[in-house]
Order: C-alpha cells, then sequence, then structure tokens
C-alpha cells in the first residue's frame, strides 16, 4: 500500500496503530529527545511498560541527571495569563516521594495544533509545528495542578540552565 504523502485523499487507506491520546505521547517524547539532541545531551526513556515511576524522560547531564514528566496537548494559553494549567496526578507525587526523587522533577509541555496539523512535509524541509514549556515540580509537595508560563519556552539554553544548576548542586559553583 502506497503512503499517502499528505493527500488527504489518500489518509482513509492506511489505518493507524496507536489511539490519538498515544501518538500525542510518543509526539511529545521525541519533541524532547529532539531538543535533547540539538543541545548535546543524552536523553534515555524507560522502556515501553515500565513507566512506573511517573518518569517520562531523564537528560543526562554530567553532574547529575533531570527527571522529566512531559504532557503533550493541544490546549492553548489563557489570553490574559499567558498560562496553560496542567494537572499533577496524586500517582506521579507519590511515586516520586516514594523513590525519593532529588531535585525538581521537570514538567515539559508540547503544545500542538490538531493532528493533521504536527508536521508538514514540503519539499526542501521538515517542518514541525509544536512549542514545548516547562515548568518546575518539587517532588516533596503535593500541587493538584501546575501553571506552566509561554515565558518559559524549552530551548537549548533551557537545557544549559537545567546542566548549570545541576552543576552548582554538586559542585557548589559553575567550573
Amino acid at each position: 500500500m502506497a503512503a499517502s504523502n499528505g493527500d488527504p485523499s489518500q489518509e482513509s487507506l492506511v489505518a493507524p496503530t496507536m489511539s490519538l491520546s498515544a501518538a500525542q505521547g510518543r509526539f511529545g517524547v521525541d519533541y524532547l529527545q529532539l531538543v535533547c539532541s540539538h543541545a548535546g545531551f543524552g536523553c534515555s526513556e524507560p522502556r515501553p511498560g515500565e513507566d512506573v515511576r511517573a518518569i517520562d524522560a531523564t537528560i543526562a547531564f554530567e553532574y547529575g541527571d533531570a527527571h522529566v514528566q512531559v504532557k503533550c496537548t493541544t490546549k492553548t494559553f489563557s489570553p490574559k495569563r499567558e498560562t496553560i494549567r496542567i494537572p499533577v496526578e496524586d500517582e506521579w507525587v507519590a511515586s516520586w516521594q516514594k523513590l525519593r526523587v532529588r531535585g525538581p522533577v521537570y514538567l515539559v509541555v508540547v503544545q500542538v495544533p490538531e493532528q493533521a496539523k504536527w508536521i508538514d512535509y514540503p519539499a526542501s524541509h521538515t517542518l514541525v509545528a509544536a512549542t514545548a514549556y516547562w515548568a518546575a515540580m518539587d517532588p516533596a509537595t503535593t500541587p493538584k495542578s501546575l501553571v506552566v508560563h509561554r515565558g518559559q519556552q524549552l530551548t537549548v539554553d533551557t537545557l544549559r540552565e537545567w546542566a548549570l544548576e545541576r552543576q552548582l548542586a554538586v559542585n557548589g559553583k559553575a567550573a
């Protein structure tokens, strides 16, 4: 069977193997991995079925790892506050506390448009229509939700800041 090549008339010929929710989750983690690759940091995730720690990915920094919970959403920012509110699941917090996760757990929110518009494939490049934002969560607290601000976009510089925070936590100063 031929690929649809973005032709809407052929999209019904191929049945997806993942639910929309599963596809969004996969896309969110893959987006994080792209940013990590661009920054030159390793990023790993638990094998399928082993996400029992409520940590979707671990970013490897020289002075310690950063734990990340990823949410991919079509939610938009509130116009007045320029924020998105993401519920924090009790199971996440219980898991982090049980495992004695040290340091913040970062919530990365990958914001996407409707599924059909996540990625476009013009001849000269591939366009990813998504942006990620982040907030730090203290695993010792139990918030019901976390507010993510538009100004906290996840970029290469963000990951460098997280790496520096890890270095300062270990050494007490930057090298």
